[in-house]
């Protein structure tokens, strides 16, 4: 006799409640989602006609967005953990490291902290602004704006961008037809704190057959946040064990996140088996999200490059592989990603660039290819 749904989907809750309050911090302090209308930031997201800029010759095509405001809804949804995170500075004279406090280490050292927000007209800006005072750092997230603007770009039609590079362009780049009833299956190789996530699930109704999204990452503290994102859409937890999430929509497209390093999860999964993959992996140390989270001695070696080399095996032929990626303080990874053909077929065939609303910065996104060589 098979378990009721209804029976499934309590245990699942239970589970995934426990997690939120193992994780949570039992400190005062006024939270960001009671502040915000998610309603009015999905609406924005989903109906923000990102701008894209091909004049640009180093760049397939910049985006800019014309509102940010949408990245609060993950913000929200993660800020427990996101202001648990620490960073790593170098000092660039002489390379000494040193870890800045995260907000709520800063809390527990300095409890006025918490007096001054909560006295402060703008409770939440303030944990921005009092940063410098207190010797903190809170860390950004990635635009979900922009994540959706590349899976539109990407896969609404499905058509892939062929580059203009002279050693390849002979190849043929023909695309495999999806069969019909099959939803486009993607992959994002670290799902952090589900700005991806959010972007793509906001691309549903966009992308013919839909999506099935799978993504990995070793923190378990976040998941309770993925099953916050997820049920913004519908999609309802059916399937949880120790690493691993399923959740089920109306379309009955599944979607998976694994809670385990994408090196190890992702031995699962069999060759030529996802449509499109698109990640930004953490920077090296400069960022430290939890003790769950592997810290690697030759993040080169042990992490990027098998990070590229299951990613290549388990995309199909032709498709595409998006990081957004540089280097930093703790880990150089340029030459890498420059020279990716000589360990797997994986092509760099260009960067797209994501232009900020108010620095004018813009931050590169490597496009690399699949194509395979005789």
């Amino acid at each position: 006799m098979s378990t009721p749904v209804n029976h499934v989907n309590n245990k699942c809750v239970q589970i995934i409640e426990s997690e939120r309050n193992k994780y949570a911090v039992n400190i005062m302090c006024p939270k960001l989602i009671d502040s915000i209308n998610i309603s009015k930031l999905l609406y924005d997201l989903m109906t923000d006609n990102c701008r894209q800029d091909t004049s640009n010759a180093e760049y397939i095509v910049v985006f800019k967005l014309t509102n940010d405001d949408p990245s609060l809804i993950t913000r929200a949804i993660q800020e427990t953990q996101i202001l648990k995170t620490t960073v790593t500075r170098t000092n660039k004279y002489n390379g000494k490291k040193t870890i800045v406090d995260s907000f709520w280490s800063a809390c527990e050292k300095y409890p006025e902290l918490i007096t001054e927000i909560n006295n402060h007209s703008t409770p939440n800006e303030a944990k921005w602004l009092l940063a410098s005072k207190y010797k903190y750092c809170i860390v950004n997230n990635f635009m979900p704006g922009y994540a959706r603007a590349i899976y539109l770009y990407y896969l609404t039609p499905y058509i892939p961008y062929i580059p203009s590079i002279p050693s390849i362009s002979s190849i043929s780049l023909s695309v495999d037809k999806v069969p019909a009833d099959e939803p486009l299956v993607i992959l994002d190789q670290s799902v952090g704190w589900t700005d991806r996530l959010l972007g793509a699930l906001s691309c549903i109704n966009k992308i013919k057959n839909g999506i099935r999204y799978v993504g990995f990452d070793p923190n378990k503290s976040l998941r309770s946040g993925c099953v916050d994102v997820m049920k913004l859409f519908g999609q309802e937890l059916t399937e949880i064990t120790d690493s691993y999430m399923e959740f089920t929509g109306t379309t009955g497209n599944k979607h998976s996140i694994h809670s385990e390093p994408f090196e190890q999860g992702i031995l699962e999964y069999p060759e030529n088996y996802f449509d499109f993959a698109f990640t930004s992996p953490p920077y090296g140390t400069l960022e430290i999200y939890s003790p769950m989270n592997p810290v690697y001695k030759n993040w080169i070696e042990d992490f990027y490059k098998p990070l590229l080399i299951q990613t290549c095996r388990v995309l199909k032929p032709h498709k595409f592989c998006l990081l957004h990626l540089d280097d930093s303080s703790s880990c150089n990874v340029s030459d890498l990603l420059i020279a990716v053909n000589t360990f797997c077929d994986l092509k760099l065939v260009g960067k797209i660039g994501l232009l900020g609303m108010m620095s004018n910065k813009i931050r590169t996104v490597w496009v690399f290819q699949k194509i395979i060589t005789e």
